[in-house]
């Protein structure tokens, strides 16, 4: 088990009270972010054994700042309920952009691509790098599906 922690508007916490459990909700995605979303949750589908398909929930490792509109719910998690991956990675997914540096054994392969086709291949393929947690300056996140309210240890809120 771990403890974690999520930054939820507050009407999605209170619908989470409602319902008995939390989970993601596209309606809170900004559309360009879509397409990385969907492939987050194609990655938890295979990394992840009890995934069910839900949008993600976004996990931070230690307490964020509370801020007015938000609270802070500090939850307690199997570790295989989690997919650890790099914070700022993920940016590049949600530009679109590449991970590959020219490091990387597949540089010279992705600069002179002369399809499209094996282009994004290479690149999509490059996105695995978030997953690669032994590189240098990582700011680590996780994401989960469904998270039931049982496992909710403390609820943070801003006093008003």
């Amino acid at each position: 088990m771990g403890i974690f922690w999520t930054r939820q508007k507050k009407e999605a916490w209170e619908y989470a009270k409602e319902i008995g459990y939390l989970e993601g909700n596209q309606k809170y995605i900004p559309s360009s972010h879509i397409e990385a979303y969907k492939w987050m949750m194609e990655q938890m589908e295979k990394k992840i054994p009890k995934y069910n398909g839900e949008y993600p929930i976004w996990l931070f490792l230690s307490k964020p700042q509370t801020q007015e509109r938000f609270v802070i719910l500090e939850i307690e998690l199997d570790e295989d309920d989690v997919l650890l991956s790099d914070f700022y990675g993920f940016q590049f997914i949600i530009n679109n952009c590449s991970l590959i540096n020219e490091n990387d054994e597949e540089y010279d392969e992705y600069l002179y691509a002369e399809c499209d086709t094996m282009k994004e291949k290479l690149k999509r393929k490059s996105w695995d790098n978030i997953f690669d947690l032994n590189r240098k300056q990582l700011s680590l996140q996780g994401t989960t599906g469904r998270v039931e309210l049982s496992k909710v240890i403390k609820v943070y809120e801003i006093e008003k």
